[in-house]
């Protein structure tokens, strides 16, 4: 088993649940709780260009649509999915929240050439 340790803190933002819509079913914004932590987190991108994010349990409960800010860079996840809380029995330092995310905005690949600096 593999050990992903902590690149930075995170915030948590919730969304309000259930989300009220319009006559037309588009969101109409709400009031928002105040954001959780900062705490402990490691983010990865995948393959795919999803991204999994494993995050201190203290941020528990997270859900999909809620979303998660590294202010350090100033870098954003939606997540998707179903989070995971892990806990493992007399073990705490390794207990985790398992989250699937996409990064909002992506990192977009323009096509210009790259050139490395000396």
């Amino acid at each position: 088993m593999a050990v992903l340790l902590a690149d930075g803190q995170y915030l948590l933002l919730r969304q309000p649940k259930p989300q009220v819509r319009d006559a037309h079913g588009t969101p109409i914004p709400g009031a928002t709780a105040p954001p959780a932590g900062p705490a402990d987190g490691a983010a990865a991108r995948q393959a795919d260009g999803s991204w999994t994010l494993r995050l201190d349990p203290k941020l528990w409960p997270v859900a999909a649509g809620d979303a998660l800010l590294r202010p350090a860079d100033g870098r954003r996840w939606v997540v998707t999915g179903t989070p995971q809380l892990h806990q493992v029995p007399r073990h705490p330092d390794v207990d985790h929240v398992a989250v699937r995310a996409m990064q909002d905005p992506p990192d977009a690949d323009r096509g210009y050439p790259t050139r490395d600096v000396p």
